[in-house]
């Protein structure tokens, strides 16, 4: 009897890899595949960010197609379903074009989706298939809506030779846009709106959470916007971004109050700059808001000796100091501060001064985060105001820069420190957001070392991709990258003897 010939090393490993992935628990494979779905969104981002063909050819080259979650789904009916969650999540109109679209929004995907991006650069036609499409989805909770697109849905044209006979198939459309627009509960407004903002907002009867862009006060002009934000009576998370707007917010928000003002839970604000006239219009959401979320790349605070808390508290009390409205939220439980790190320890100073914050999670976003040393011998100050905040529970702290690994997280003071406090440090939460954030320099060494360089052939290409990778392996990016394999391997471990 002849025996059957031995595999070679790669026939090995090609048959070892299904059943060494079907080994693995349910939790390690939910992981894999969501950390392929944002590998996939930071592609897109990058993508978008592209200002060269230059650029767009190095994201291709490093940054593979944007196919990681499509490719993993193939490999076996679990990872299927896993990742059907994430594949059929979110539905763009620019894909709407695409020979799949048809196939792509079938019925028996339709109830994956729960959001609908309506986007600047799309033609009518595939809007149209994307809007009839939407009114499919059972689960819907969220629009996200570009002003040249919001033109077309509200029943006008791009084009100005407006032809008489497509008069009722506008109607029709902006008739199916009011009937999905009433059911969703969630609208964000990209880009500079004018007019239609307004009218937008009018079509939104149940709207619980909005994102809208302010960059003029004309945007308000006769009262348009002021009018539509008084119907929004069941609004309770609210995110502004403003640009060119310092000391103008109010001018272009109107100064009539409204009922969601003393009802609102959520609030975010994004700004290049943050200064006193725009801390004045935030007094507008201090009475029940929960979570506040600050991001600027500069504020005009002046110098405060945070380590004195009595001198912030008379420096709040008088209302000298910008932060003191963050202090007037009493029932905060909930602030992220995106911004240069003296600006962001200058008003949690201001927050704690006063002794009776119910703030139970810190999220701190920072620039310069491993410049701020917790283990030297100034660190006490800042130390000491997280003794402030008796109630705080958790602690999560990101760089906003190319490197995963901080090494201010995990010195021994800092993790003593909360430890002994019993506050949770988290430093996983945002483990990848520095290569989703394409505006605050989290290309790193991905994008100089391409533009710096002249690849006219391929062949140069591939000899800088590899010399790239071995530069990858020195730094911190991927000792981060190995620190996230070692957890998954403890976790697969421990499930293993869970199930021994």
């Amino acid at each position: 009897m002849e025996s059957t010939p031995s595999p070679t090393g790669s026939q090995k490993s090609a048959a070892d890899l299904p059943s060494t992935l079907l080994s693995l628990p349910t939790e390690v494979l939910a992981r894999i595949v969501e950390l392929s779905a944002r590998q996939d969104e930071s592609y897109w981002e990058r993508v978008l960010a592209a200002a060269t063909d230059r650029e767009l050819e190095m994201v291709h080259l490093l940054d593979g197609a944007g196919m990681s979650l499509s490719n993993l789904s193939l490999v076996n009916k679990q990872l299927h379903g896993l990742c059907c969650a994430h594949l059929f999540k979110t539905l763009r109109s620019s894909r709407a074009i695409l020979p799949a679209f048809r196939y792509y929004v079938c019925a028996a995907y339709s109830r994956h989706f729960t959001r609908v991006i309506f986007d600047n650069d799309t033609e009518e036609e595939a809007l149209a298939y994307t809007l009839s499409s939407s009114t499919a989805f059972p689960n819907l909770r969220s629009l996200s809506v570009h002003r040249a697109a919001a033109i077309v849905l509200l029943g006008k044209s791009l084009t100005k030779d407006d032809v008489l006979n497509e008069d009722e198939e506008k109607d029709a459309r902006k008739s199916t846009f009011r009937r999905l627009a009433a059911k969703v509960p969630r609208l964000a407004l990209l880009g500079p709106f004018r007019g239609e903002a307004a009218t937008m907002l009018r079509c939104f009867a149940n709207l619980t959470s909005l994102e809208l862009a302010i960059h003029s006060p004309d945007q308000n002009k006769d009262g348009g916007l002021t009018n539509a934000l008084a119907s929004l009576t069941n609004l309770r998370r609210l995110s502004l971004a403003a640009t060119n707007l310092q000391g103008r917010l109010n001018a272009a928000w109107g100064e009539t109050r409204w009922a969601f003002e003393e009802t609102l839970t959520s609030f975010a604000l994004k700004m290049e700059k943050l200064d006193a006239a725009t801390w004045s219009f935030g007094t507008r959401f201090t009475s029940s808001l929960q979570q506040l979320r600050l991001e600027f790349d500069d504020a005009s605070i002046p110098h405060l000796d945070c380590a004195d808390s009595h001198s912030v508290l008379l420096a709040c009390e008088a209302q000298t100091h910008p932060w003191s409205i963050v202090s007037a939220c009493k029932a905060l439980h909930t602030l992220h501060l995106c911004c240069p790190a003296p600006a962001a320890l200058a008003i949690l100073g201001g927050l704690l001064a006063h002794g009776d914050s119910k703030l139970r999670r810190l999220d701190l976003s920072l620039e310069d985060l491993p410049d701020i040393q917790w283990d030297d011998e100034d660190a006490s100050p800042r130390l000491s105001l997280l003794l402030l905040a008796p109630s705080l529970t958790r602690l999560s702290l990101t760089s906003l820069s190319s490197h995963i690994r901080m090494p201010s997280v995990s010195t021994l003071a800092l993790r003593a420190f909360c430890d002994a406090q019993g506050i949770t440090l988290d430093s996983q939460s945002g483990l990848w957001e520095p290569f989703l954030r394409t505006g605050r320099g989290s290309e790193g060494v991905l994008r100089s070392a391409f533009t710096d360089r002249r690849c006219d052939v391929a062949k140069e290409i591939l000899e800088w991709a590899v010399r790239y990778n071995e530069r990858l392996r020195s730094t911190e990016d991927a000792e981060g990258v190995e620190d996230l394999l070692g957890l998954l391997e403890n976790l697969k471990a421990r499930k293993m003897l869970e199930e021994d």
